[in-house]
C-alpha cells in the first residue's frame, strides 16, 4: 500500500488517495481470513457506509451510519415520514424515520437514496433499531410511478414479472431468490471442496456433441470478410491445398471443423480426471431444443462431476444424494430467513425438504421401475423408451412417498455411447437418473465405458466411414494411456433450485431466462 500511495503522491494524485480507504495486507493478519475482507467505504466525515444486513446484525445504538439503497415503503404522517429502504443485502429493511418537514419534496417509492443518520432503538422494540438522519436526503435516482410497470403495492404475479426480466430484479421476492440462488452455488463449492474435487473451468466452446442427439447450437462468425480473410491466408500458406480451401465450409473455416456451444462438459471431465482423480465444474449448457416446457431452458447451469477409479453405480449414486442434501442443509439451516421469506406462500414445502434430508434416497433398477408403474399406477413404459415426467413424478411421489429415487441398469438402446455395460447383462448399462419430488429428473450420470475395444466398437457402429473415431481420437486416448474405470453425473443446477424454492416454473429461477422466441436483452 505504501509504494502505491508514494507513486500516486508523485503523479499528483494525493488527493484521491486521502479522500479513500486503502486495503492493506500490511495490517492484515495472515492467519485471519476475516483479516482480508474488503473495508467499506468512508465519507469524508470518517462515516461508514454500512449495509442494510450488517446494520441488522450488528449496528449498535447511537452508531452514526451511511446507507445507499432503494425505498419499498413510504408512509406519511402529520409529523413524521417512515422509509422502508433496502439494499439488496438481506430480504429485510431498515427503517428511517425522518420529521415530516425534512422531507425531500420529489422522494416517490422506489427511488435510490443515500443517507447519513443516527441508528437509534425502535419505540416498540428496543432490540431493533431505526436510522435518524442528521442530514439532508440525497435522491440519487427517481422512479417516475405512472410509468413504472412494477409499481404500487400490487403483487405482481411471476408471469408479469416475466415481461420485464431487466426490472424483476428490483422484485423483493425475486432478489430473495437470487441471493438463496447464490447461497445454493456457494453450498455446491463448499460440498466439492470438502471432498477434494478440483473445479475445473470447462470450455464453452466445443467440437463434440456430447448427448450424440444433435441438439447443438453451431458457432460460426458473423463477420464475411473475416472469413474470406482466412481462407486467404490459409491459402498463403499452403498453396497446395488451394481446392479444398475455396471449397471450404465457412462454418468449418475459423476452427477447421464444426464448433458447437457446449451441451455438456462430460468429456472434458473425463479427460481432466484422468490426471486429478476428482473433478467437478459449474458451466453454462446449451441445448437447441423446441421446448417451452416448466423444466427446459435453452440456456441454463450445469454442475457435473468427475470420479477416477469408479467400479460400482454405488460410488457415483453416494456423491449425487450427499450434494442435493448438503445444498438442502444449506439452504433450510443457514438461510432460513431468506428461505421463510421467498417462499412464504408454501412454507409447508419445508417440511418434505427436511423429510427428504433425513431419509435415504430408493434406489431400483429401470425393470423394477416400468413394473411398479404398470402395477401400482397402470401406467405403462414402452420399449425402448424411457420415463417421461408424468411417469417419473408418480414413481417418486405417489409410488415411494415424495422420498428421490435413483433409477439405475438403463436398457443400452436408450442411453449413450460412452456409458459402461453391465456385468450382469450385456443388454444394460451402469446408468443412473435421480428423480424428485415437484421436478422429476434432476440427474442423470453412468459408469464410463473404459474398455478401448469396446469403446472404438460402439464408435463404428455410430459411424462406420470413420470420421466420428478420428474426430474423438483424444477420447479413445484416455483410455490408451493410463485408463482407469471413472464415472460422473451431471445435475440440472436450475431445476435443483425449482426444487429447493419450490418453483414450479423454471424461466422462474434464472436471472436472465433464455427459451425458443425469447432471448431478450
Amino acid at each position: 500500500m505504501f509504494k502505491i500511495y508514494k507513486i500516486l503522491q508523485s503523479s499528483g494524485y494525493t488527493r484521491v488517495v486521502r479522500n479513500c480507504r486503502l486495503f492493506s495486507i500490511a495490517t492484515a493478519d495472515i492467519n485471519s481470513p476475516s483479516s482480508f475482507k474488503l473495508k467499506t467505504l468512508t465519507t469524508e466525515a470518517g462515516i461508514e457506509r454500512r449495509s442494510v444486513k450488517s446494520i441488522l446484525e450488528s449496528g449498535e445504538s447511537n452508531e452514526q451510519v451511511r446507507i445507499q439503497g432503494w425505498i419499498r415503503g413510504l408512509r406519511k404522517q402529520k409529523a413524521n415520514v417512515f422509509i422502508d429502504v433496502d439494499d439488496g443485502s438481506t430480504w429485510n429493511r431498515l427503517p428511517i424515520v425522518l420529521r415530516a418537514k425534512d422531507k425531500p419534496p420529489d422522494i416517490t417509492l422506489y427511488s435510490s437514496i443515500d443517507v447519513t443518520g443516527i441508528l437509534v432503538p425502535t419505540p416498540k422494540n428496543p432490540n431493533l433499531l431505526e436510522l435518524h438522519p442528521n442530514s439532508p436526503i440525497t435522491i440519487l435516482g427517481s422512479c417516475d410511478q405512472k410509468q413504472y410497470p412494477l409499481g404500487g403495492k400490487i403483487r405482481y404475479d411471476r408471469d408479469h414479472l416475466r415481461k420485464y426480466p431487466h426490472l424483476r430484479f428490483k422484485s423483493s421476492k425475486f432478489a430473495s431468490l437470487l441471493r438463496l440462488r447464490s447461497a445454493t452455488a456457494t453450498a455446491i463449492h463448499d460440498f466439492f471442496k470438502e471432498n477434494d474435487f478440483i473445479q475445473i473451468h470447462t470450455p464453452i466452446l466445443t467440437g463434440n456433441d456430447c448427448e450424440g442427439a444433435g441438439e447443438a447450437f453451431l458457432v460460426k462468425p458473423m463477420n464475411h470478410k473475416l472469413i474470406e480473410d482466412i481462407k486467404r491466408k490459409s491459402l498463403a500458406v499452403d498453396a497446395t491445398d488451394a481446392k479444398d480451401k475455396k471449397s471450404v465450409d465457412p462454418e468449418e473455416v475459423f476452427f477447421d471443423a464444426k464448433t458447437f456451444l457446449t451441451v455438456s462438459s462430460q468429456l472434458h471431465l473425463e479427460a481432466a480426471v484422468g490426471g486429478l482423480g476428482r473433478v467437478w465444474t459449474m458451466s453454462p449448457v446449451f441445448r437447441a431444443e423446441n421446448q417451452q416446457s416448466t423444466r427446459h431452458l435453452s440456456e441454463f447451469y450445469m454442475v457435473e462431476a468427475e470420479i477416477a477409479f469408479a467400479y460400482e453405480i454405488e460410488d457415483i449414486l453416494s456423491i449425487m444424494e450427499s450434494l442435493v442434501k448438503f445444498c438442502i442443509r444449506r439452504v433450510i439451516f443457514d438461510e432460513f430467513s431468506e428461505w421463510d421469506f421467498c417462499c412464504e406462500e408454501n412454507l409447508d414445502f419445508k417440511n418434505l425438504l427436511i423429510q427428504i434430508w433425513n431419509k435415504p434416497f430408493t434406489i431400483i433398477t429401470f425393470d423394477e421401475a416400468r413394473k411398479l408403474l404398470q402395477e401400482k399406477a397402470d401406467s405403462l413404459v414402452p420399449e425402448g423408451q424411457g420415463l417421461n415426467r408424468e411417469q417419473e413424478l408418480l414413481l417418486v411421489e405417489k409410488i415411494n412417498d415424495n422420498t428421490p429415487v435413483f433409477l439405475i441398469n438403463w436398457p443400452k438402446e436408450i442411453k449413450p455411447f460412452y456409458m459402461r455395460g453391465c456385468l450382469d447383462d450385456s443388454n444394460l448399462v451402469s446408468a443412473v437418473d435421480l428423480l424428485i419430488p415437484e421436478v422429476g429428473e434432476l440427474c442423470g450420470g453412468s459408469l464410463r465405458e473404459n474398455d478401448l475395444t469396446i469403446l472404438e466398437s460402439k464408435i463404428m457402429g455410430m459411424d462406420p466411414s470413420g470420421k466420428m473415431i478420428d474426430s474423438m481420437s483424444w477420447y479413445c486416448d484416455i483410455r490408451h494411456f493410463g485408463g482407469v474405470p471413472s464415472g460422473g453425473f451431471g445435475m440440472g443446477f436450475d431445476r435443483l433450485l425449482q426444487f429447493l424454492l419450490s418453483r414450479g416454473n423454471i424461466k422462474d429461477v434464472s436471472p436472465f431466462p433464455r427459451w425458443p422466441h425469447n432471448c431478450p436483452m
